[in-house]
């Protein structure tokens, strides 16, 4: 029947890729595909048409092993994460802006929302990384600010992907999962013992809830990752960072100045991955 308007379509679960792909084409359209692993037969296809549309690039992501997703998740846990979904992140030009889609197909399961969550924000976090590799390297001129999030997320409200994307920050306690098993294994039921053990290894407990940190200003997409996980968190401002800077170009090895001021302030630990800041 045709796509009548349609200059882009994201589809999710197609199968066979072939035959669909095929089909979008004698329709006058161009298709990205990203396939899923582990021998999986669906893919995720995103096809766009029209003079006025320019594929600046595409990129695929598995979510599997996404590295922000390795990051934020302990080794003995990242078993949950094999569930052999993926994303696409692509940008275009449409007459002469720039607009930036992240398609994703989400983890179906409704009792691994913790995983859902983290392969949304894995997906968000590489096309943030594609925004500000292009924009500010190939279109200065033209600040991207946003992009769409498209796809099936297998969540609606309330969840912890929609409170995420709603809120910035969400707190998911991981059960379902049996500390014993490898990394291979799949989700179990677990009792209330193993739950409460593992909640605390991926979210801080009250306790260290408490513990309150400031992160330097190279450590800028460190902080979201924090505040995911719900610990308090601040970041050093542009003010703080230039007058260390300064301090340092200086030859100034004294620690009176205002990021430490205001950690002993804010009783704040702090972040930093600057040698010679962790000296003073």
């Amino acid at each position: 029947e045709g796509l009548p308007g349609a200059d882009i379509v994201c589809l999710q679960e197609v199968d066979p890729v072939e035959d669909v792909v095929g089909s979008l084409r004698e329709l006058g359209y161009h298709c990205v595909v990203t396939g899923r692993p582990c021998k999986k037969r669906d893919a995720l296809v995103c096809a766009y048409r029209g003079e006025s549309i320019r594929l600046i690039t595409a990129q695929s992501v598995c979510l599997d092993i996404a590295p922000i997703a390795l990051e934020i998740t302990p080794p003995s846990l990242r078993g949950r994460l094999q569930r052999s979904n993926v994303a696409q992140v692509l940008m275009f030009e449409v007459n002469g802006s720039v607009l930036v889609i992240c398609h994703i197909h989400a983890h179906w399961n409704p009792a691994l929302e913790d995983v859902k969550m983290i392969q949304v924000a894995s997906a968000l976090e590489v096309a943030d990384r594609l925004v500000d590799t292009y924009s500010k390297s190939q279109y200065p001129h033209q600040a991207t600010r946003g992009y769409f999030l498209v796809g099936d997320l297998n969540a609606g409200p309330p969840s912890p992907v929609i409170d995420l994307l709603t809120q910035g920050e969400v707190i998911v306690p991981v059960c379902g999962f049996n500390k014993s098993q490898s990394q291979e294994a799949s989700p179990t039921s677990c009792g209330s013992a193993d739950r409460d053990e593992l909640s605390e290894s991926v979210v801080p407990s009250k306790e260290h809830g408490e513990v309150r940190f400031l992160l330097d200003a190279t450590l800028r997409r460190l902080l979201r990752w924090f505040r995911l996980v719900g610990v308090d968190v601040e970041m050093e401002t542009e003010a703080e960072h230039t007058q260390r800077t300064r301090s340092a170009l200086s030859g100034d090895s004294g620690d009176d100045f205002d990021l430490f001021t205001r950690c002993r302030r804010e009783r704040r630990v702090l972040v930093t991955t600057s040698k010679g800041l962790v000296k003073r």
